[in-house]
């Protein structure tokens, strides 16, 4: 699952492009945005996030977590938002992408109990599962992942004030 803002930085009022280096930077710094923003419970529209099932709730308190939809349970999810800057003879792409390394699996709750999820789930959970496909599955059901409106045009206009300082 990736997220991918592509923009050909290069409108007619600019007369150089944005270099690798400046859109690297802002692509970290839009990385971080997007972490912490999930870490408070908010969406990409900086909406608040539904709650969590009450079971799950209860599940993730007994774990000492926070009962609360963070994303933070393994610290799997959010850690494994990379980016990626591209640059090529037109355009400099700053992308945004989950990790394909194999998820942890969530501790157990006190006792060691495993009926923390249905035996289906279970059974697909001792397969292989990667940080992109659990990525997948919250953002069907919540989507956390992406840029807003006020972080593109932030954006856009911190790269035409550095663009501007070129020209």
């Amino acid at each position: 699952m990736a997220l991918t803002y592509r923009q050909n930085f290069n409108p007619k009022r600019w007369k150089v492009k944005v270099d690798r280096r400046t859109l690297e930077a802002e692509m970290l710094r839009i990385r971080e945005e997007v972490r912490q923003r999930a870490r408070s419970g908010e969406g990409i529209q900086n909406n608040p996030l539904p709650g969590l099932s009450a079971a799950y709730q209860r599940y993730k308190t007994s774990v000492g977590r926070p009962g609360v939809r963070d994303f933070t349970l393994t610290g799997d999810l959010l850690n494994g938002i990379l980016e990626k800057t591209i640059e090529d003879k037109t355009a400099a792409i700053g992308r945004l992408y989950f990790s394909d390394k194999q998820h942890r699996r969530a501790p157990l709750a006190p006792g060691g109990s495993t009926k923390r999820r249905s035996a289906k789930l279970a059974s697909a959970r001792r397969q292989s599962t990667r940080v992109s496909d659990v990525a997948r599955g919250n953002q069907a059901r919540t989507p956390f992942f992406g840029m807003s409106r006020k972080q593109v045009s932030e954006l856009v206009e911190r790269l035409s004030r550095v663009l501007g300082d070129r020209q």
